[in-house]
Formats: C-alpha cells, structure tokens, sequence
C-alpha cells in the first residue's frame, strides 16, 4: 500500500475479528502489542515490528502476529471502503511479510497401550468423552459442544461437528459407544452434561485426562493428544492423507503431512538407482515437443504445477475470508490463473498434433 493511500485512510486495526471469540481476542492482543511498540500504524511499520521480533521470541509467535496483523489491516482497509485495486496492492504489499521458518515439533501421542490404561484409569463419564475425542479425532470444544440434533443413526453412528470458523464436516462414532454414552447421561440438549444439566467446560476435561495421565503414565498428556494419536494410527494403518485430513477438519492436507507424516529415507533407498539408465534411441520419425516458447515438456509441466500451487493457495484464501471486496479480487485472480492454464495447455496440444508419430 502507497505512503498516499497510507495517509489518507484511518484504519481501525483494534475492530479485527475471528473466526471465533477465542481468536479474536488473541489477534487483538498482537495487535495491542503492535500499537504500543510506537511503530507507525502503516505496513511498512507492522514489517517494522515483526523483523523486530524475530530471534527474540518462538517463531509460532511471530507467525501468530503476523497473520493477526494481515487479518487487521485486511479487515479495517474493507471497513474503511478501499477499491478492489486498493486491497490488492495491500494483499500484495502483506504478502511480503514472510512467515518466520521452524522446525515442525513432533506430536506427542500415546501408543494402543498406553491409551487402555488411560482410559481405564478415567471415571465412567470422563472415559465417554475421552473415547469419543479419539474415534472421532476432534477437537474437545466439538465435543463438548455436540448437541443431540447432531446426532443420526442409520446403521451407523453420525456426529456433525463444527469445527473452527464454524466449518461443518462428519464424524462417526461405534454404536457400542453410543449406546454406552446414552446409558450414562440423561437426555438433554447437548449429548455430554454435567449432573446439573450444563455441557462440560473444555478446561475440564483437559484437566482431568491430564490428572489421570500423570497418575498412570507418569506424564502430561492432553486431551488433544488423543486427536494426535488417532490421526497418527490412522496414516499409519491405512495411508490415507486425504481421509485422515478430512477427519481432522484440516484446512490443507497440506497441514496434515507436515503434523503427521515424519517419513526418513534409510540409506539403501538413499542410494538406490544412482546408476544412470542408459539414454533410449531417439526415434527419426518424431520431433521433441518444445512449442511453449523453446521450452521442453518437463519445463511446461513445472509451469502448469506452479499455476496449480497458485490456484490452491488462491482457494484457500477464499474458503476462510470473508469480505466481499477481497473475495471479488481474489476470484478475479483465480480467473486469471485458470486463463493462463488453459493457454499453456492449448499450446502444449498443437505441438503435440504436430509431432510425427512411428
């Protein structure tokens, strides 16, 4: 964004809001310590401040601040009625305010064992919700928060969660647990309570796992631990990126690679076909298709991957944002890609019809 546009624009970057109250209020806290650092109130200034955070603090908590300080000044130049020009260049200008780089943390699980004791240990209500976080893989505010409308059977056991910004996916749940679960609580509107009616509070259900894990295990183990040891089993036993991602409600499979998957290569797959093969014969009767601008085929194919990765990264901004402006510009964009595509690929079948087959 222009030092002009800058000067003439109030932007009001307390107003930010989140998908939920939880993380409105955590964006709001980055932003409160933007404003007071006495960093000028522009881009230039936010990049100010994050560099002046790197190395000082974790990197989870730049990369917290800064996607606070894209959502402000995003959500406040919409506010403040910016032209879709206008948010573009700002997009444009955030965009340069990379993400600090770190290592991914493993994920702390329990093994098949260690999660029978545990859950031998819970009371009868407690282990309920605990069996129900790991074949559901969710998180304890969607199941703390499932109501009984929900809920379906039909053979088998349904459980619409919402997850975070409220996004819906399908769970599913044995009906020996469920029948279980109805057994041990009464009905009312949501399906787990406390005695006095009222759904249970996330805290308490962390603490009381935690309490039991200390006691059984000798160590700290969350409830969302058990999240992480279902998604873990899961890719484990059966492979499925895909499947495990939509499970966990992941925005990207993207997230669930980096989380789960902590492939190594030995060192005989290391060494494995260095030899080269030798060069096959190249036919007289065909021609190499280089019609994209001198370029190979391999060449074209990176370009068209590189349009693919951009159209995902554009899709996925549309799922979570919500303004209209950004969204017009966003899909004007993702037209742009899809033209550019769809000419490579146009180009790339006119060299293939004219290459002379054997």
């Amino acid at each position: 964004m222009s030092e002009a546009v800058a000067a003439t624009r109030r932007l009001d970057l307390m107003a930010v809001q989140g998908p939920s109250d939880g993380t409105t209020a955590t964006y709001r806290a980055y932003i409160r310590g933007f404003i007071t650092s006495g960093k000028p109130q522009t881009v230039p200034g936010f990049a100010a401040y994050t560099d002046s955070q790197r190395g000082k603090r974790p990197a989870a908590t730049v990369n917290l601040a800064i996607a606070a300080g894209k959502k402000a000044f995003l959500q406040a130049a919409v506010n403040a009625g910016m032209s879709v020009r206008e948010l573009t260049l700002l997009k444009g200008t955030l965009s340069e305010i990379k993400l600090e780089r770190h290592q991914q943390p493993d994920v702390a699980t329990v093994t098949p064992e260690e999660r029978g004791r545990l859950f031998a240990a819970f009371p009868e209500r407690i282990r309920l919700l605990a069996e129900t976080l790991y074949q559901t893989g969710a998180r304890v505010s969607e199941i703390t928060n499932l109501r009984r409308d929900h809920i379906s059977v039909n053979g088998k056991v349904k459980l619409r969660l919402y997850g975070k910004g409220r996004k819906e996916r399908e769970a599913t749940i044995t009906t020996d647990l469920y029948a279980r679960i109805l057994a041990e609580f009464p009905a009312a509107e949501y399906l787990f309570t406390t005695s006095q009616g009222n759904p249970y509070r996330r805290t308490y259900v962390t603490r009381e796992i935690e309490r039991a894990a200390l006691r059984v295990l000798g160590r700290k183990v969350t409830a969302h631990v058990l999240r992480h040891s279902r998604a873990t089993d899961l890719i484990a036993t059966t492979g499925k990126i895909k499947g495990v991602s939509r499970l966990l409600g992941h925005a990207s499979e993207s997230t669930t690679l980096r989380y789960y998957v902590k492939e190594t290569l030995t060192d005989d797959e290391l060494t494995a076909n260095l030899t080269p093969a030798a060069e096959p014969p190249v036919s007289r009767t065909t021609t190499p298709t280089t019609d994209f601008v001198g370029r190979s085929r391999k060449a074209v194919k990176k370009v068209l991957l590189e349009l693919d990765g951009s159209l995902a990264e554009l899709r996925g901004w549309l799922e979570n944002e919500t303004d209209e402006a950004t969204i017009a510009g966003l899909q004007q964009r993702a037209a742009d890609l899809q033209s550019e595509r769809a000419r490579i690929e146009a180009m790339i079948g006119k060299g293939i019809s004219r290459t002379r087959r054997g």
